[in-house]
């Protein structure tokens, strides 16, 4: 093989790292913004929360291994993987960071949450490993699954304001780039999704068991019996609303 064709296939191979290793980590990074520019912000923001309370979180970057940390530093890529959850339960609160490039936090208490779900956007390529005569495919074919997109719908509300739909987007590349799914750092950011449905999915467990018993405290404080006709009147009320007799505040 002469130097000209050693040349060709250098270059071609360069090229085909270039496009597939590369450009899908440039294409990534996603749009330039405040968060981007300002690496402080992200420190601010990991600053407040602890400040506030919220003791603990459940973002991808912990899911990560120190090498995939090191580079994405070296990249400026951490704010990235730090979309998710961050939980103050002395407080029974929950902050949302929603997106890479918004660093406004979003607070709503715990039992306020009405669902959760995991939204995995991807698609499959095959590729063809043989040749096809007269409509016959000869030889193998591998397949490859690809994701687009992963985010955490979380749904808060109540009988007085309704409901609310939160997505987190823990995935979220630009200009169609696509990640395999058995990237390690994807299924870091898999692994992060399934923690946070099953950490809310906890909380609303307890949140809604526990909110029969307040009722039932509540109510015990609130009724009482008359001490005349025996009904259940307002621990507050001064007659009777059954026999019509006047009580004696307690």
């Amino acid at each position: 093989m002469d130097s000209t064709a050693l040349m060709f296939w250098g270059l071609l191979v360069a090229i085909i790292l270039f496009v597939t290793k590369v450009l899908p980590n440039l294409l990534t990074r996603g749009k330039r913004s405040v968060g981007d520019q300002k690496p402080e912000s992200l420190k601010g923001y990991e600053k407040e929360m602890y400040e506030c309370g919220y003791t603990k979180r459940v973002v991808a970057w912990d899911f990560l291994t120190k090498i995939e940390q090191n580079a994405n530093n070296l990249l400026g890529r951490r704010h990235h993987f730090t979309v998710g959850i961050w939980l103050n339960y002395k407080k029974q609160l929950m902050s949302l960071r929603v997106d890479r490039s918004n660093w406004d936090a979003i607070y709503f208490p715990f039992h306020k949450i009405q669902s959760v779900e995991v939204i995995e956007d991807g698609k499959i390529k095959t590729r063809f490993g043989g040749v096809i005569l007269s409509g016959v495919i000869l030889g193998g074919s591998t397949s490859k699954e690809f994701s687009i997109g992963l985010q955490v719908r979380i749904v808060i509300g109540d009988m007085s304001n309704g409901t609310k739909a939160y997505f987190l987007n823990l995935f979220d590349p630009i200009f169609g780039a696509k990640r395999e799914k058995n990237d390690s750092e994807y299924m870091a950011i898999q692994e992060c999704a399934r923690t946070i449905a099953d950490e809310i999915n906890i909380i609303m467990q307890n949140s809604h068991s526990a909110k029969p018993q307040i009722e039932k405290e509540h109510s015990k404080r609130d009724i009482r019996q008359c001490p005349y006709c025996s009904e259940e009147i307002l621990s507050t009320a001064k007659k009777c609303k059954h026999c019509g007799e006047w009580l004696e505040v307690k």
